[in-house]
């Protein structure tokens, strides 16, 4: 559970970290609610939204719902294969820590792994380059996004991508990247 008025961070900056992290229920309780709050902490990947003031015994009953759903979708992963495979011949393999392009191993640093395994795990996800520094790097962006820059074109060269008709890494001009990989 995250508590929207938090005091050293707020809570969709906590949410946005723990969703971008983990697929654990996510369940925002707040004194707001106005619709705006609501809408942006479902669009950050919230599972539920909570308002003050609310009985013990409903939010039991909605943590425990979450719970159940939770482990059930968990039950049905066991014994399947980790391996995000894609058209075109990518394979990123998680538990690894490895990427493969048709059937080479892939000799990725450890800076541009860590955005492969982002961007793959979040298809169709706009990051800013503010938030794939601040993600990889831990630490608020110094340089501008030149950094992100410089390690997107380096995995480019990896995979073999052309910048103009991409298959995997797209270039949202003027602010960040996306994943379109389409999976096998």
């Amino acid at each position: 559970m995250v508590d929207l008025m938090l005091p050293e961070m707020d809570g969709f900056t906590l949410s946005k970290n723990i969703r971008l992290k983990s697929e654990v229920p996510l369940l925002i309780m707040s004194a707001r609610s106005e619709d705006e709050s609501k809408i942006q902490a479902f669009g950050l990947g919230a599972d539920d939204y909570i308002t003050k003031p609310f009985s013990l015994t409903e939010l039991t009953l909605r943590v425990e719902a979450h719970l159940k759903k939770f482990r059930k979708y968990q039950g049905s992963e066991e014994g399947k294969s980790h391996l995000l495979c894609y058209r075109g011949g990518l394979t990123v393999d998680p538990v690894l820590k490895q990427a493969m392009y048709g059937n080479e191993l892939l000799a990725l640093t450890s800076k541009e792994w860590s955005l492969l395994l982002l961007l793959s795990t979040h298809p169709g996800r706009h990051f800013s380059k503010s938030e794939l520094y601040e993600h990889v790097w831990q630490q608020k962006v110094v340089d501008g996004g030149n950094t992100v820059t410089v390690h997107i074109k380096s995995l480019r060269a990896k995979l073999k991508e052309n910048i103009r008709t991409p298959r995997y890494i797209q270039t949202v001009w003027g602010s960040g990247y996306r994943f379109i990989g389409e999976f096998l």
